[in-house]
This record gives C-alpha cells, sequence and structure tokens, in this order.
C-alpha cells in the first residue's frame, strides 16, 4: 500500500510538473509576442 501511493504521488507530482512546465513556456510566448508587438 505504502509503495503504491508513493507512485501516485510521484505520478501526480511529474503531471503537475509538467503542467507547470506548458503555463511558463505559454506565458513566456505571450510575453515575446506582446514586446515583438509592442516595437
Amino acid at each position: 500500500m505504502i509503495l503504491l501511493s508513493g507512485l501516485i504521488f510521484r505520478s501526480s507530482v511529474m503531471t503537475f510538473g509538467k503542467q507547470m512546465v506548458v503555463y511558463q513556456s505559454a506565458v513566456t510566448v505571450l510575453c515575446l509576442l506582446r514586446g515583438i508587438i509592442g516595437i
């Protein structure tokens, strides 16, 4: 049971990390686009 919950926790953390990376890259792209349009 402990191993199972540990695996679930690790997989959820990995999924959360991937979502954070996607969010960060989206924000970066938006900032770049705003900068280009601003210029």
